[in-house]
């Protein structure tokens, strides 16, 4: 059981703990400007953008083994090259606002996979339920190529 003496000495402790932890912090002051750096080299990849391409509703199939949707967007630009050494970026309209896959919202997750010339886009229900078929929407590709 705390007495009052034990109180009369733990609060003004911890007044000083409190004052100690909020003025010891000291503001980032910078430093001198340094020489500036030699240029850097040109990249390794040469970038693509694809314009936004729209999937319609229609377009997916439902896999009944996988309880999932699936459409395939033909995309000439993904070649073997770009497969090995390059990247690509998928990214969907929502709202007008662009977000990369993978995305996930209320259990349903929409994903890609590439191969050459193609992307295969999922969408499945997180617990293995049937999801609804997607709406339309549009999808905006990014590739990043080896630069020759």
């Amino acid at each position: 059981m705390y007495t009052i003496r034990s109180a009369r000495t733990i609060i003004p402790i911890s007044i000083l703990v409190l004052l100690f932890m909020f003025t010891a912090c000291k503001k980032y002051v910078a430093g001198p400007q340094g020489d500036p750096g030699t240029p850097g080299k040109a990249g390794n990849l040469t970038q693509i953008n694809i314009n936004p391409i729209k999937v319609s509703t229609f377009s997916w199939t439902f896999k009944s083994n996988t309880f999932s949707w699936e459409t395939t967007i033909y995309v000439g630009e993904i070649s073997k090259d770009v497969i090995e050494k390059g990247e690509v970026k998928v990214y969907l309209d929502l709202n007008d606002q662009w977000n990369a896959l993978p995305y996930g919202k209320n259990y349903i997750f929409t994903q890609y996979s590439i191969s050459e010339n193609l992307i295969k886009l999922n969408t499945s229900h997180i617990h293995g339920g049937e999801p609804s078929r997607p709406l339309d929407a549009n999808y905006r590709i990014v590739i990043f190529s080896p630069a020759q």
